[in-house]
Order: structure tokens, then C-alpha cells, then sequence
């Protein structure tokens, strides 16, 4: 079976987002011998969907899990498939055409992809958590073989599970959104993604969030608050370090502060890791407990970001953030006076501010400006500004849209105002447009989904920023005005959410009139109805806000990030496989881990890093490419004494001619390596472009051509030589050029380079064979 994983945002905006691994992992561990791919938003240009292992398109699927994390980009959607040769509605594709199933944080916003009666985009919409209802679904879909409509067998294979709609009409019965309780499944073995982000694992420490902010659709869509102790995590840890050779592990939570044994636990992961990255926290978390701080500090956090949202404390109170002026005093002291590098503070604007509430604005910024004044202060502040969105399934749903920009010029231009005069840097997350077409989708109603879905089909994307005309068009097809607001959408209302509509409702009622009720963690119930039981209710409000950290756990993680700094590298010979060829160092990276770890499990919490330490390393990966076949490696560990041992060195650490690695070694320094560059281009050609490439680098040299002794009467075996003159020798950069008939066809460039040689644009220009790896190192001299 063949599973197509979908993001419909690009690579590179998604490259650290989890949710396409996480999904990976539930679908190998439903069906371990399923074949899982993964693609993202291809450009406008070139709009095929591809997948990034296999090569896997649309139509080669079994079965295409989409993820629609953004309001925006679920547009994306529709374009897609109109762009692949697909019908956008699910009715009028084939059933040879394989099932998509969306879902995602933004799935109970995802209403511009469904009509009133039912036709959607996707065949199946999923509302909650999959971590639970995901693999019964998928175990059932394989093993249906009885000949059926793609529909009747979606059904069958979603029949009783929470959170699962097959579109095409709506419910006869409420949905009730999915939630989950248990741990993600075991790690996965999947190649890295070539992305900045490969190397580093997501570890999910806590689903769901405690908070009640009135603006935010995942502190009602994502309840009850549930965490996991240490000690399970740290196994689960250990499976993500070897499945995705992790040298970085970020703890993920929506509020990590929150989390009773997070002392624990990064010191556990401080010793597994090599690196260690932390997700969002709550202000007052901050406030109540600076020795958090402490902790991320001693593990090598230096820039934090702060959610104060409102700018005076009515538009808190306004946006339930619970958090009062002197907690967020507290929180900014304590960070400064730990002289971090980086403090963002992060607001939102409501368009309800008045005079009153900036001058309140103005006040705080002189106080930050005063502290930022004293003597040892050395951290650089950003003041960072959002429109407020207002989404389905939130208190602030209830509240009037501001769709007129006319309307947030008070507000926008008083706080860049107050900034400027207190000399405050300050920048906004997007512009108007699109913010007013993030505004339009959220708030939209079903019946306008087929217009919405037309403009996608006819070009309108999220590709990137819009302008003016394109969201003019979106509004146009979106006919909400200023007394509109995003719950008279009722979107959905066939599925019952984690959290009362009773409660929303009065929560908006508290809101208008800024009363903040706080949130349910460590305090009384609330009543928000989430809690399964007595017990679950008694989990979160008998226990402590913040956590228990003890300066001897800061101690000991500052220790553990002090005894890495000196350990000293083991540098090794291997002859790396062909699929190295080309990729990135933090891709190489990461493989390496994977196979060392697989070869090695013993090694989970020795290996702390393995990298490329020649081609790939320093200032050499902004000219050389990392090859297969012969170059060093550098490995990190704890006793790097077990690593020099004779018995291990099989398998990838087993180098062909197996020598030793001269002593200094000065990683990313060598004399010559000597290469062979496969190209699909033919001799003559390559030859003209690697003379091309040697032009560039100022390399006098004379093309001489060689007879061949397999040239035929055409000539077209030629050989090739590309003399460097005595000058371009002194240069040492390139040693040798000669370009030969290639085994299989194309043409394969012999060269010496020294590590001044940009073999990055001799790559760019030569493109490779399919059958070959693009570039081999035969041999190093240092």
C-alpha cells in the first residue's frame, strides 16, 4: 500500500513542523509494510505533485493524507489537483482516482472546501487528534479487498471511529471530534528530508493547553491539557534519536512551561542530545518561576518570545490572555537580568483599542526602555504586531469583523507611533491583504465554498504575500461585511467539539465586558466540559501551575552542556554510499546518525553527532559538494574510546582502503581530492561547460581533444582535456580536468581540486545522470 503524506504549504515553510512525520509513524505502525512518501507545495511554474522519496505522484496513491495546518492554505488544495488534471470536487473524481483525506489544525476552518450539502474538496475530513483513530482507519482501508465505490469503503473503514466524515453528504449522526491519550507510536525508519531542519526531532511533550485566550481556536479545539511523565518521553526520545538521526531535539508543548517534570526531563534529553530547542511558554509561567530561565539558559536557549498580546491590560482582560502588568514585569526582568541575547514580545491588536489603552502601551514601553537602559543590559527587543483573526470555535468568533483597513489605522499607527518615540524596534507579522483574506476564509460560511474553490482552480493561491487585487477578488467572491462575525459561519455544526458551545458563548459574554476568568490549571474548573471524568478534572486542578526546579537541576544541566564542549572529535575514513551525493550537511548529518545508529543501537546514548568533515564542513559548503565515496567523518560521544575500537569499524565506518586519519587533522582541510563527476550531457558538451567553469575561476587553460579508443566514425566517444596553464597551477586550485565517455551514456569529468575549487557551480551546471550518483570522491591526499 502506498500512502501519499500532503503538506499544501512548501517545504521549506513546514521543514520543522512534525506533523508529517508524526503522521508517517502512525501510518508505518498500522501497516509496517506500507510505502509512505511525503510532498509539499510545489511552485506555481511547475505545479506536478511529487513525492520526495519515491517519486510518487497524486494518481500512484493508495490513499493521500492532507494536512491544513494555516486558514490561507487551504487553497492550495483545489489548486493542486486542478493543476494535476484532477476534478477539485471529490464527487466528480474517479474512483481510480486514490481517496484524500484532510485534516489539520485548521480542519474546523477548512469550510471554504465544503458545499451546504456536503460536496467537498477532500473525500473525508478528519477533526481532532489521529493518533488514536488514524491506525484502526488505515488497518480496516487495507484490509477491505471486497470490490466497492471508493465512498461505500470509506465508510465502512470509518464506521464508528471519532473525528472521521466521509464528505459527499452530511452525517445522518454527530461527529464527535477524536482526541488523544496515548503516546505517539515507536519512531520510524524514513530517509531525512534535505531541509535546514533535518537532524532535528519534535519531541510532543503535553497535548492540548490549560489557557482559555478568547482568540485562540486551539486552547477550545485541542482539551483537555495532557501530559506524559519523563521517563516516557525519554524512551520515546530515544526511538526519535535513532529513527530520524537526531542530534537536535526540540520540546514541543503549547505552553512548555506547564509541564510537572520538565526539570527532568531536559536534563535527561541534555545528555542524549547534542542540542537541545524549546517551544513556546507562558509569560506568567515565567514570572512565577524564573528558574525555568535558569534551566533553558544552562541548555543553551538565548533568544526567548513572550505572548503579551494585548497592549494594556483591559485588551487582555479582552483577550482572556490571563496575565496582569506585573507578571509581565517579572517576566521581561527576569529575562534581561539573565542577559539573554534575543527577547521578542509578541502583540496582538484588536481594533477595539482606544486612547486609553495607548497610553497604557506608552507607559509600558518607557518602563521597558528604562530597564533596557541599565548598565549590563545587553539584550537586543523586538515588539512584534498582529490584526486579530477571529475564528471559528472561540469566544471571539461572537465579535464583529474589521474588514476595512480604515478601521485598524488608529491602533496600527499609535503603536508604531510609541515605538518610534521610545526608540523601541518593532515590526508587523503580515500586511493588510493578508490579513483580510486570512479574515475572509476564517470567517466565510459553506455556501461560499464553490466560489472560493473556483478562484483557486483560476489561480489564487498562498504561495506567498497578496496584493490588493487579489484579495479584492477573494472578498468579492466572500460577501461578509463589518457586522458579520466568523460564528454566524457555523462551521461544521455536525461535530461535537472537546469544549460546550454553552461555554464559548459565555466566555464571550466575560470577554466584551474584559473580565478574565483565568485558566483551569492548578485553579477550579471552569466547566468547559472537556474532562471525560472526575479524575481528569482533579488531574489539572490539583497540581501546580509551574514546575519544581531546583538549582542543583540547573547545575547539572549547565554541567552536562560544559562536559560536551570538551569532547574531543574521533575522526574516521568511510566511503560513504552513493545516495550522499549532493545533499546537504545537515542532510548527511542526519543519515549518518540513522546508520551508525541502526548498525550501532548501543550507541543511542553515546552518539551525541556525526558529520561530514571535509567537503561539507565550514566554509567549504559554501563552494564544494559532498560526495559519495571516500571523505572523514567527525563523531561526538560520550566515551570516544568505544568508538576506536577494531570490532565496530563495519558497515559504514568499514573504509576501503582503510587508513588512518593523519594526525592534527584540521576538519575541512586537505591538499587534493580527486573526483569523478557523472553528467548526462555529452562529452563535447561538458567539455565546453567545464571550460566554462574554469573561465569563471580565472583558470587559463587549453581544451585538447582525445581520441577515445571506443570512438566510432561520428566521433561522439570523444575524449577530452582540459590543460591548465602553468599559471592557473600556482593557483592550486584545480589540478587536473579530463572528460570521458560515461559507462552509461553521458559524460564522466575526472578532476583534482584543492578546497578552493567551487565545485558547487560546476555541479549546477553539469546535470546528472539518474543511474549515477552526480559526484564521487576516489581519494584525499592532506
Amino acid at each position: 500500500m502506498r500512502v501519499l503524506i500532503l503538506r499544501i504549504s512548501s517545504l521549506r515553510d513546514t521543514a520543522r513542523s512534525a506533523t508529517h512525520r508524526l503522521l508517517a509513524d502512525l501510518v508505518r505502525d498500522a501497516l509496517p509494510a506500507a510505502i509512505v512518501d511525503m510532498a509539499f507545495l510545489p511552485p506555481r511554474r511547475a505545479p506536478r505533485v511529487t513525492g520526495l522519496l519515491t517519486g510518487c505522484g497524486l494518481a500512484d496513491a493508495d490513499l493521500v493524507l492532507v494536512t491544513n495546518a494555516f486558514v490561507r492554505e487551504a487553497l492550495n488544495l483545489p489548486w493542486m489537483l486542478h493543476a494535476n488534471g484532477l476534478a477539485p470536487w471529490a464527487g466528480d473524481r474517479p474512483d481510480s482516482v486514490p481517496p484524500i483525506l484532510l485534516g489539520g489544525s485548521n480542519a474546523f476552518a477548512a469550510q471554504c472546501l465544503v458545499q451546504p450539502d456536503g460536496r467537498a474538496v477532500p473525500d473525508a475530513l478528519f477533526f481532532g487528534e489521529a493518533e488514536e483513530s488514524l491506525p484502526l482507519f488505515l488497518r480496516r482501508w487495507y484490509a477491505d479487498a471486497a470490490p466497492a465505490a471508493k465512498r461505500e469503503r470509506l465508510l465502512h473503514a470509518a464506521d464508528g471511529l471519532d473525528g472521521f466524515w466521509i464528505t459527499g453528504a452530511l452525517p445522518p449522526a454527530p461527529l464527535r471530534q477524536a482526541a488523544g491519550r496515548a503516546l505517539p507510536p515507536p519512531a520510524r525508519d524514513l530517509p531525512p528530508l534535505d531541509t535546514e531542519a533535518a537532524g532535528t526531532a519534535r519531541l510532543t511533550v503535553a497535548l492540548g493547553c490549560a489557557a482559555f485566550c478568547s482568540f485562540c481556536f486551539e486552547g477550545y479545539e485541542r482539551k483537555p491539557y495532557r501530559e506524559w511523565t519523563a521517563a516516557e518521553l525519554l524512551t520515546h526520545a530515544r526511538a526519535l534519536k535513532q529513527a530520524c538521526g537526531a542530534r537536535t531535539v526540540e520540546l514541543d508543548a503549547f505552553n512548555l512551561n506547564h509541564h510537572a517534570q520538565l526539570g527532568e526531563l531536559v536534563e535527561g534529553c541534555a545528555r542524549l542530545f547534542d542540542r537541545l530547542a524549546f517551544k513556546s511558554q507562558r509569560a506568567d509561567g515565567v514570572a512565577a518561576c524564573p528558574a525555568v530561565v535558569d534551566l533553558e539558559r544552562a541548555a543553551g536557549k538565548s533568544s526567548f518570545t513572550l505572548g503579551i498580546e494585548g497592549i494594556s491590560a483591559r485588551q487582555r482582560a479582552f483577550l482572556a490572555k490571563a496575565l496582569t502588568d506585573d507578571e509581565i514585569a517579572a517576566a521581561i526582568q527576569a529575562l534581561l537580568g539573565r542577559r539573554i541575547r534575543e527577547l521578542k514580545l509578541f502583540f496582538i491588536l484588536t481594533g477595539h483599542e482606544t486612547p486609553d489603552d495607548l497610553a497604557d502601551f506608552h507607559d509600558f514601553c518607557l518602563r521597558l526602555k528604562g530597564w533596557l537602559n541599565q548598565p549590563a543590559a545587553c539584550t537586543r527587543t523586538i515588539l512584534s504586531f498582529g490584526r486579530l483573526v477571529r475564528m471559528p470555535n472561540t469566544p471571539l468568533a461572537f465579535d464583529r469583523l474589521f474588514l476595512d483597513e480604515a478601521e485598524w489605522r488608529f491602533a496600527v499607527d499609535g503603536v508604531a507611533a510609541v515605538c518610534r518615540r521610545t526608540q523601541l524596534e518593532c515590526r508587523f507579522a503580515f500586511d493588510f491583504p493578508d490579513y483580510l483574506g486570512t479574515q475572509l476564509l476564517a470567517a466565510c460560511r459553506h455556501d461560499h465554498a464553490q466560489a472560493v474553490v473556483a478562484l483557486a482552480c483560476g489561480g489564487l493561491t498562498a504561495h506567498g504575500p497578496w496584493s490588493p487585487a487579489e484579495t479584492a477578488r477573494l472578498h468579492a467572491a466572500i460577501t461578509l461585511g463589518a457586522t458579520d462575525t466568523a460564528a454566524d459561519a457555523a462551521a461544521f455544526p455536525f461535530v461535537q467539539r472537546a469544549v460546550a458551545p454553552a461555554f464559548l458563548r459565555r466566555r464571550w459574554e466575560e470577554a466584551s465586558q474584559a473580565l478574565d476568568t483565568g485558566y483551569c490549571l492548578g485553579a477550579a474548573c471552569l466547566g468547559c466540559g472537556a474532562c471525560r471524568d472526575a479524575a481528569q478534572r482533579d488531574a489539572l486542578t490539583g497540581r501546580p501551575r509551574q514546575p519544581a526546579i531546583t538549582a542543583a537541576r540547573v547545575a547539572a544541566v549547565a554541567g552536562i552542556e560544559a562536559e560536551k564542549r570538551r569532547l574531543t572529535p574521533v575522526y574516521r575514513y568511510v566511503t560513504l554510499p552513493d545516495e550522499f551525493a549532493g545533499h546537504s550537511p545537515e542532510w548527511s548529518s542526519a543519515r549518518l546518525m540513522q546508520l551508525l545508529l541502526a548498525e550501532h543501537p548501543d550507541w543511542t546514548d553515546l552518539l551525541l553527532s556525526a558529520e561530514e568533515a571535509l567537503f561539507g564542513w565550514g566554509d567549504n559548503r559554501d563552494r564544494l559538494v559532498i560526495p559519495a565515496g571516500s571523505t572523514v567523518i567527525a563523531l561526538r560521544a560520550w566515551e570516544p574510546h568505544r568508538l576506536v575500537r577494531g570490532e565496530v569499524y563495519s558497515g559504514l565506518l568499514c573504509h576501503d582502503d582503510d587508513e588512518s586519519v593523519p594526525a592534527p587533522f584540521h576538519p575541512g582541510v586537505f591538499a587534493r581530492a580527486e573526483l569523478v563527476l557523472h553528467t548526462r550531457l555529452e562529452p563535447r558538451e561538458a567539455s565546453h561547460q567545464a571550460g566554462a567553469w574554469l573561465n569563471a575561476q580565472r583558470l587559463p587553460h587549453t581544451l585538447r581533444r582525445l581520441r577515445s579508443p571506443e570512438a566510432g566514425p561520428d566521433g561522439q566517444a570523444e575524449s577530452w582535456r582540459l590543460d591548465l596553464a602553468p599559471a592557473a597551477l600556482k593557483r592550486r586550485t584545480v589540478f587536473a580536468l579530463d572528460v570521458l565517455p560515461g559507462p552509461h551514456g553521458g559524460a564522466s569529468l575526472t578532476l583534482c581540486v584543492s578546497p578552493k575549487a567551487n565545485l558547487a557551480n560546476l555541479a549546477d551546471i553539469l546535470p546528472p545522470l539518474v543511474t549515477h550518483p552526480h559526484l564521487v570522491c576516489t581519494r584525499v591526499a592532506f
